[in-house]
Order: structure tokens, then sequence, then C-alpha cells
């Protein structure tokens, strides 16, 4: 029997979108969900979601600590924070929490009810009106009447002052050249969503960590990949604590913020990692 117990709790949570028509931003929202241990004694929990059909994992994140102690018969809550970004169709994303015994991650969990994300449509881009367009080409019409009557009555033209020189339009800023990954490496120590510590390495195109959490029976693994612009693709498999192994994919969102955008394999918590700045 599995130590921890989702019951029945909200089947949907509504989306708002935020932003305006022209500049749209994510349609988010939230959903909290009840979690109780059921075992006669004190037990360390993880949360997480699992999704299905077109929900994709970076959308959804467990507010708070996703690692929690739970004793003997609690019951906690756990608040789902949901965030689509602009552009996703309306429709509806279906996912679940699940809750894992951390000292038994493979045969020791729980999922709760599927509860569905609705996104609703885009509002429509409002037609601006046009005034100011008949206000411009009015202006224009008068400046051209001055200046064709200043040219009429005009008595004789004045002797030359000297060369005018005609202003050469500004040349439009040339775009920042991008950041070169040599300025600012992965190296150093990051924070995981799952709390734990991690010790990064980029050499090359190689990427590499230490990954543990740094508690009495705290888990460790160790990460191997190669990064590609913007991507970095590698496998992962714990050795103290856990056994679980897999695959990751990472996206490089800025040289202090990393997001997990698939995965393989079962047992790994984090979704994203941080740090305070380059090293």
């Amino acid at each position: 029997m599995p130590t921890f117990e989702i019951p029945d709790g909200p089947t949907t949570v509504e989306l708002k979108r935020t932003g305006d028509a022209k500049t749209p931003g994510p349609a988010t929202g939230s959903i909290v969900f009840n979690v109780t241990n059921k075992a006669p004694d004190a037990c360390d929990g993880r949360l997480g979601v699992v999704v299905s059909g077109d929900s994709k994992e970076a959308w959804f994140s467990v507010e708070g600590d996703r690692e929690r102690t739970f004793a003997a018969g609690e019951t906690q809550t756990a608040t789902i924070n949901v965030s689509v970004p602009p552009g996703t169709a309306a429709g509806n994303f279906p996912f679940r929490l699940r809750a894992v015994a951390v000292n038994d991650p493979d045969n020791d969990h729980a999922e709760g009810p599927v509860a569905t994300a609705q996104v609703p449509g885009s509002a429509p881009v409002a037609k601006g009106s046009k005034m100011w367009l008949w206000i411009l080409i009015g202006v224009v019409v008068l400046l051209l009447i001055v200046v064709a009557l200043w040219f009429a009555f005009r008595s004789k033209p004045e002797p030359a002052q000297g060369t005018i020189e005609v202003a050469k339009p500004a040349e439009a800023a040339k775009p920042a050249a991008p950041v070169a990954q040599a300025a600012c490496p992965l190296t150093g120590t990051w924070r995981g969503s799952d709390g734990g510590v991690y010790d990064i390495m980029e050499a090359g195109s190689s990427v590499s960590w230490n990954g543990r959490y740094p508690a009495p029976g705290g888990w460790a693994h160790r990460f191997s990949g190669r990064r590609n612009g913007d991507t970095i693709e590698g496998s992962w498999a714990d050795y103290q604590g856990n056994t679980g192994r897999g695959t990751l994919t990472i996206h490089v969102d800025s040289p202090r913020h990393l997001t997990r955008v698939g995965s393989t394999g079962s047992g790994f918590g984090g979704t994203s990692w941080m740090r305070r700045g380059c090293p």
C-alpha cells in the first residue's frame, strides 16, 4: 500500500491570460490538493507533477518545498502553479499531482485524480482609430502650402552664406552580438528546485555535475552531457540514497537559470536550477 494518499480534489483550474492583445503574457493559475501520510511513522515525501496529452512539464511547478517531511497521519496542502506561455492555443491540458516516498521512490508513490488546466482563447486585437492618419495628412498638406507660398512671394533669393551640409540619417543601431559562451560559463555552484546543491562543470561542449541533497540520508547523483547552443542533453544516475537513472534535456535560459524541458527514467525531481551570477 502506498505511504501517501491524494484524495479527490479540484478537477479544473481556469487560467487567466496576462498582458494585452498586442503584448500577451502567459496564462496563469493555481490549484490546491491535500496529501496525507497514511503510514504509522513519519516519512519524507517528494511532490511532482505528471503531465499527459498536450500538456508540457515546464508549465507546472509545486509551490514551496517539493521535498517535505510528513508526520504520521499528517495531511499537508500542495499548491501547483500553472503558467502556459503566450501563443498556446485554447484548450484543456491534463495533469496529476504525484507524491513519492523518498526512501523508496520506484515502488512507493501515489498519484492524485486527473485535473485539467483550461487555457482561454486569446482576446481579439482591437482595431485602432485612423484619425491620426488624417491629421498627419492635413499637417503635411499645410506645410506644402506654406512652402509653396514662401517660394512664390519671396522678393529675391539671398546670397549663399556657405555650403550647407545635409545631415546624414543616423545609422540604425546594430544588434548586440550574442554573449559568447565562454564569457560566462555554467561552471559553479547552483541550487535546484528539488532543494539539491549542484556543482556544475562546463569545459568546451561538455557539461557535467555532481548533485546532492545536503541532509543526513540525502541523495546524490552524477550527470554527464554535451551542450549545443542553449540546449544540454545527457544522462544521470544516482549513487547515494536512491537508485534512479535516466536522461535529461535542459534549456539554458540565461547564465543564471536553467530549465528542464525533457527527461526519461524515474526518480529525478529537479525542474529548474538557479545561481546568483557568473563566478
